[in-house]
C-alpha cells in the first residue's frame, strides 16, 4: 500500500509525502483524526476506468479533493494520490 498527500509531510514528518505500508498508513490516519476532529468528507462525484477509481469530494478546510486509487490484479487497493484545490 502507498498513499501520497500534500497533507503527509505535516500530519507524519515524511518529507516526501508518500507513506509505505498498512501500519504507517493507519497511524497517519489516528494523527490526522486527531487534527482534525471534526472531519467529515462530501463525496461529490465517483469515476472508475479499468484498474483505478477517483473519487471527487470535499475535504477538510472545505477543499475541492480529488484521490486516484489504483487497483491491483486482486482487486485491492494498491496505491492513491490524493490532490487538493488551492485556496
Amino acid at each position: 500500500m502507498e498513499f501520497t498527500s500534500p497533507f503527509v509531510p505535516a500530519l507524519s514528518g515524511e518529507p516526501s509525502g508518500t507513506i509505505h505500508g498498512r501500519e504507517p498508513l493507519k497511524e497517519y490516519f489516528r494523527k490526522g483524526l486527531q487534527a482534525y476532529p471534526g472531519l467529515h468528507f462530501e463525496l461529490l462525484h465517483t469515476l472508475t476506468e479499468v484498474d483505478s477509481l477517483l473519487l471527487y469530494y470535499r475535504s477538510v478546510k472545505e477543499l475541492l479533493a480529488a484521490e486516484m486509487m489504483m487497483v491491483n490484479e486482486e482487486g485491492q487497493i494498491q496505491t492513491v494520490h490524493a490532490h487538493y484545490a488551492q485556496k
